[in-house]
């Protein structure tokens, strides 16, 4: 019997990645994890696989290891307009995107092959192009990744309301309505995200269920015994959503009762500002280190060196980077969003949703008691073998042989 994924080898000559939306490659998001671990993946399995990018695309890739040796890059011109407003910008990469793409077909690269699209996000720069590719090449198979629902713009991430918020709702109601008509596949973050496509009026096997991935084989090796210098550590961009204000209110609370706690804060983003106000008023500067952008096994010790991962999130249709801490060994604390039952159904300690004092109390019981804490390793640990990305593409490219 001949494997899924040799047999998608010989199918699929074709696998196009529109990834334009990436602004900005010290750091990355889930969705970006995902194509970039989806890219390297089919490369190894014999797929020829495209990326169309511009120039932060192309430097996010190769900062995280993704080059010419193993897929294709195709640039448009928009890294010449980079320092342009963001509204300019946005709409220069979908424009240039497409252009990209009907330079592309005109050469006749994809004239008598197989081919599949898949489009990075909802995001216009890489929505769009991936539309107008279906309507020009309507053998293509167009697969759209949707990793997160925009808040209500009255009220956004975290109550908050202003003019990003209502810009991300506003553009992602017309991509819904072409990905719900034109896709062939849909990719998702969880199961709750499976809902609102169902009542837009798609099947449930249109539909996959991605949640990411991890080198789990690798990050095994991390589980050894370490000297402990943080009680805690954060993965994750600094973002609303990932609730990074409300952890410094959350370790104001564990350094109360354990004033020599030290957080260990890994990523960047626009949170960074507010974060470092509230640290200041706290008087906690000796209490939360900020790392900047790990990779690879610098991240990797650091999380060794921790005893748990935190993931508080107030809005997630996810969230995989705190997988990388299940499988270096660390239980987590999250608030209990519903999305978590299935996508980390283990490992994890759960607080009430918004309750600073919950969340810091289970902090510190897994800290404190040796028995929880060895009983939630295990579960942590069980929860990460489940998440390794050689499993993860197979079971994708069982989907994609479906099409």
């Amino acid at each position: 019997m001949v494997d899924t994924c040799e047999k998608m080898s010989q199918k699929i000559i074709s696998f196009n990645i529109i990834c334009n939306a990436v602004l900005g490659y010290e750091a990355f998001s889930g969705g970006d994890n995902i194509f970039i671990n989806f890219a390297r993946y089919l490369a190894k399995k014999g797929a020829g696989v495209n990326i169309f990018t511009w120039k932060h695309g192309y430097l996010m890739c190769q900062k995280n290891g993704l080059t010419e040796n193993e897929v294709n890059f195709s640039l448009s011109l928009a890294g010449k307009f980079e320092n342009w407003p963001f509204p300019v910008l946005y709409l220069l990469r979908a424009f240039l995107g497409i252009r990209e793409i009907k330079k592309a077909i005109k050469l006749g690269q994809f004239k008598d092959r197989k081919v599949i699209i898949y489009s990075a996000s909802d995001f216009w720069p890489d929505s769009l192009p991936a539309f107008f590719f279906k309507r020009w090449s309507p053998q293509a198979k167009w697969i759209a990744g949707f990793y997160l629902f925009a808040p209500n713009p009255l009220g956004g991430f975290r109550g908050e309301k202003n003019l990003k918020n209502f810009f991300f709702w506003l553009t992602q109601k017309p991509i819904f309505w072409l990905i719900t008509k034109y896709v062939d596949m849909i990719c998702v973050t969880s199961e709750p995200d499976i809902v609102p496509f169902i009542q837009a009026g798609r099947k449930p096997e249109d539909i996959f269920v991605v949640k990411g991935g991890i080198d789990y084989q690798h990050l095994k090796k991390f589980q050894k015994p370490a000297k402990k210098i943080y009680g805690a550590v954060f993965v994750g961009r600094f973002h609303p959503q990932k609730g990074v204000v409300e952890m410094i209110d959350i370790w104001k609370e564990v350094v109360k009762k354990k004033p020599k706690a030290r957080l260990a804060v890994i990523g960047l983003g626009e949170m960074e500002e507010k974060m470092r106000k509230k640290i200041k008023e706290y008087n906690l500067e000796g209490n939360v280190k900020f790392l900047g952008v790990m990779l690879g096994d610098d991240r990797n010790r650091v999380l060794q060196q921790s005893q748990i991962i935190l993931h508080p999130a107030v809005y997630d249709s996810g969230g995989m980077a705190a997988a990388s801490g299940l499988a270096c060994g660390l239980p987590g604390v999250s608030f209990d969003l519903p999305v978590f039952k299935t996508y980390y159904p283990r490992g994890f300690l759960r607080a009430e949703v918004g309750n600073i004092k919950d969340f810091a109390e289970k902090i510190i019981a897994l800290t404190e008691d040796k028995s929880l804490y060895l009983k939630m390793r295990k579960e942590a640990i069980k929860e990460a073998k489940t998440w390794d990305w050689q499993k993860r593409v197979e079971k994708f490219l069982n989907k994609v042989e479906k099409l």
